[in-house]
C-alpha cells in the first residue's frame, strides 16, 4: 500500500460534539491515564473536528476575577482550575470587553495586560480595539475586524 492509499483510510473525519468533547477532556488527577490519553489524541485513524475554541490563563488576581465574573456563568465555557493555571473551552467564541472588565475591577486593566496571561490558545485569537476575540471564524472572510462579534 503506497502513501497515497495509507493516506484514505484517515480521511473519515469525526465531528465531536461539546458535550462530548468536554466528557474526554475532563481532567482527574487520581484517575488520569495519560496513555489512554495519549492513544485517543494521537490516534492515526481519525481527524477529530469540533468547532470548539480553548484557552489556558496563568492564575493572577485579574485572571482569577475574569474567569469568576465574566466567563464562569456563560452558557457553553467549561473551565478548570488546574492549580497554577486556568483550562477554558468553550463550544462557542469567547469575547471579553475590557472597557467593562476594567470597570468592573475598579482599577486599570487593559487586552494587552491580558494577554500577558494567556499561555495558549486554540483558535483564532485577535483583539479589536480594547477586546479580546477568540473564534473559529475566517477573520476577514466571515466576519469584518470592526464588525461586532455575535457572542459576548
Amino acid at each position: 500500500m503506497d502513501d497515497k492509499e495509507k493516506g484514505r483510510d484517515i480521511e473519515e473525519v469525526e465531528n465531536v460534539s461539546f458535550e462530548d468533547h468536554i466528557k474526554e477532556i475532563q481532567y482527574d488527577k487520581d484517575n488520569f491515564d495519560a496513555q489512554a490519553f495519549q492513544d485517543k489524541f494521537l490516534s492515526q485513524d481519525k481527524i477529530r473536528s469540533t468547532d470548539n475554541v480553548a484557552m489556558a490563563l496563568m492564575k493572577t488576581e485579574e485572571i482569577e476575577f475574569i474567569v469568576e465574573d465574566f466567563l464562569a456563568d456563560k452558557e457553553g465555557v467549561y473551565i478548570e482550575d488546574r492549580s497554577s493555571f486556568f483550562y477554558i473551552d468553550s463550544g462557542v467564541e469567547i469575547v471579553l470587553d475590557f472597557d467593562e472588565i476594567e470597570e468592573a475591577l475598579g482599577r486599570p486593566y487593559n487586552v494587552y495586560d491580558f494577554l500577558v496571561n494567556l499561555s495558549t490558545a486554540v483558535g483564532r485569537a485577535l483583539t479589536v480595539g480594547n477586546k479580546f476575540v477568540l473564534t473559529t471564524r475566517l477573520v476577514g472572510i466571515e466576519m469584518e475586524v470592526d464588525e461586532e462579534p455575535g457572542v459576548t
